[in-house]
């Protein structure tokens, strides 16, 4: 036999004994022990990480073995009787141990939290929540190494099989449960946290019916309340310049009574229907609130543009008025002063204005106009040249006619520039206040005895259907609405208003 033959031979006889070696492993026991201190046949879950590696279920004497490689495992035990309709013990979360010894696991109860978080400030619902039992006035609970947290969408995969909402919890026991998500509020995403303090949790294997909505309602009542607070401040500014803003207090007197009705319901339980109402009330008086920033806006923005216009008047009025280069600013300047004092007294934006601001526009817009008024004739003189006649040349017989014309007709004059002032000011006044409309709404009279509501994608058509492809968090959401009793999120060949064929 060859040398290379032989030493073939050698690493195979040595790759054989090497795997004839037993390899390290542990022998993990344990005896679980239910809340009543006797053996249950308990779940026994083996985790790495995040990776479940294996998963055995306790005997009747609640005796379990498990025999694992070397390594650092954490490992889950959780029991729960079918005969009751909550969970009866608080899961256990242990690290690797060859002799576990006895298990007792602590008595618990289920709380079932029934619909979503909506908030009035936005028609969006949470992105994420998370349903943390924490300690009464404390932090979160986290017995025996499990922490009591819960998201609203349990994964598929998880061992202890949880429904949307079904939270453990210990037994008897007064926790708050803090209810923390994130919510798209405009173009950012805020995250908050709503407590639900003492909430006394039922007995072993019991279950506690909450409303998701109960925590929020204060939280939605301490929104509507500072939004009320900051339109009957913005009502008193704005009469207090002068504005008209009657629709504005009919949308924060019926945002006040809407307030009122949902603090009945609420003290009544009726957690829906306070929440419509505090809807209503907060998109009234924040509409509300918002006309009347933008009309306080428009307003001082239409106040400088008038600003500018009366002082062009001024100085057009001074140049009709008089040759004299020293007394036609003094004129100009009186004019400005005489109409922007009234304008002040007239317009109400003008008095949102700083007085500073009110007095240096009209100032700096005249020395502007001033200086372009010197410098434009010799503009317009260098245009010509050789046989060419300069602009100046041609406009400036046209305005020493109109000059003297105006001139001979002096009241004439006067009255029209200030007509066309008032009518331009007017105008500015009456189209710088912006009024829109809030969300139409439509009723249509059912056809047929059928009784629901197609909710289509807003690109659907008969030739192209297009459906709406509804996340499990948003079928959630339209189920927890009030009065939705069933949600079908997909649907095939819809049944059209007439039959295309009759089969016998």
């Amino acid at each position: 036999m060859s040398n290379r033959g032989t030493l073939r031979l050698m690493w195979l006889g040595l790759i054989l004994c090497l795997a004839a070696l037993p390899t390290a492993s542990a022998n993990v026991t344990g005896v679980v022990l239910g809340p009543g201190g006797g053996p249950v046949p308990a779940n026994i879950a083996v985790y790495s990480g995040n990776e479940l590696l294996a998963e055995v279920v306790a005997g009747s004497d609640g005796f379990f073995s498990l025999s694992l490689p070397e390594g650092e495992y954490q490992i889950l035990i959780y029991w729960d009787d079918p005969k009751t309709p909550g969970w009866d013990a608080l899961p256990q979360f242990l690290e690797s141990s060859e002799d576990l010894g006895r298990i007792s696991l602590t008595p618990g109860a289920t709380i079932r939290v029934e619909g979503l978080p909506l908030f009035v400030d936005t028609e969006e619902i949470p992105s994420q929540t998370l349903y943390i039992v924490q300690e009464a006035g404390g932090g979160p609970i986290a017995l025996n190494g499990f922490p009591l947290v819960f998201p609203d969408l349990p994964k598929p995969n998880s061992p202890l099989g949880l429904e949307p909402g079904e939270l453990i919890a210990p037994s008897n026991t007064r926790v708050d449960l803090n209810i923390s998500c994130n919510i798209l509020v405009g173009h950012t995403v805020d995250h908050r946290n709503i407590l639900l303090q003492e909430v006394q949790t039922p007995s072993p294997g019991g279950v506690l019916e909450l409303d998701a909505m109960k925590g929020v309602a204060l939280y939605n009542l301490g929104l509507v309340e500072s939004v009320e607070e900051e339109l009957r401040e913005a009502l008193e500014v704005m009469r207090g310049y002068g504005f008209y803003v009657y629709k504005q207090e009919a949308a924060w007197e019926s945002g006040l009574s809407g307030l009122e009705e949902a603090r009945s319901l609420l003290n009544s339980g009726d957690y829906g229907e306070s929440y419509k109402a505090l809807k209503r009330a907060y998109m009234d008086m924040e509409y509300a609130t918002n006309q009347l920033h933008n009309m306080l806006r428009e307003a001082k923005t239409s106040t400088h543009g008038l600003l500018v216009f009366l002082s062009l008047a001024a100085l057009f009025a001074a140049s009709m008025l008089s040759d004299s280069f020293t007394l036609r600013p003094l004129i100009g300047l009186g004019l400005l002063a005489a109409a922007s004092a009234f304008f002040h007294w007239a317009f109400p934006g003008s008095k949102a204005t700083p007085i500073q601001q009110f007095a240096l526009t009209p100032l700096l817009s005249y020395m502007a106009l001033t200086l372009f008024s010197l410098y434009l004739p010799r503009f317009l003189g260098s245009r010509g040249g050789g046989r060419q006649t300069s602009v100046l040349a041609l406009l400036e017989p046209i305005y020493e006619i109109a000059k003297r014309s105006l001139r001979r007709r002096k009241l004439r004059f006067s009255l029209t520039l200030a007509a066309i002032s008032f009518l331009v000011m007017s105008f500015v006044a009456f189209t710088s206040v912006s009024q829109g409309y809030g969300v139409n709404q439509f009723r249509f009279q059912p056809s047929t005895p059928w009784r629901g509501v197609f909710i289509r994608d807003p690109g659907w058509t008969e030739d192209e259907p297009v459906f709406i492809d509804l996340s499990p968090r948003q079928q959630l959401w339209l189920s927890s609405l009030q009065g939705v009793k069933e949600v079908a999120p997909l649907a095939a060949n819809p049944p059209m208003r007439n039959p295309l064929m009759r089969l016998k």
